[in-house]
């Protein structure tokens, strides 16, 4: 039984929707640990991975999309997903995400 999302989760989500573009994961990794922090260890990062996973939903109404392929050339670009600020009555908040995200779609579309 799940009690909500967890403190990683609500930093994700708190930094993914503050942002004014859709972010790789590695822009995602320097944001959670900058450079005075150090590298992270593996285990730092997969558990980063799980919980962004976790946002995404597998195929349901997660609270985050991915956008992009995967991979080297073309690495996946999370955004926050849009429907939860139309669900929230927040027009201007829907508008800015659906830019957001087509604006990750374009980036894509160009390669």
């Amino acid at each position: 039984m799940s009690r909500g999302p967890g403190y990683l989760q609500r930093w994700l989500l708190e930094n993914i929707a503050r942002s004014d573009k859709a972010m790789t994961f590695n822009e995602i990794l320097v944001a959670a640990y900058p450079e005075d922090y150090g590298i992270p260890g593996r285990s730092v990062e997969r558990s980063l991975r799980r919980a962004l996973r976790g946002l995404i939903g597998d195929g349901k109404m997660g609270a985050v999309i991915a956008l992009g392929e995967g991979g080297p050339a073309d690495p996946h670009r999370y955004a926050y997903n849009p429907i939860w600020a139309a669900l929230a009555g927040n027009e201007e908040g829907y508008q800015r995400l659906c830019a957001i995200a087509q604006a990750g779609r374009s980036s894509i579309a160009a390669r």
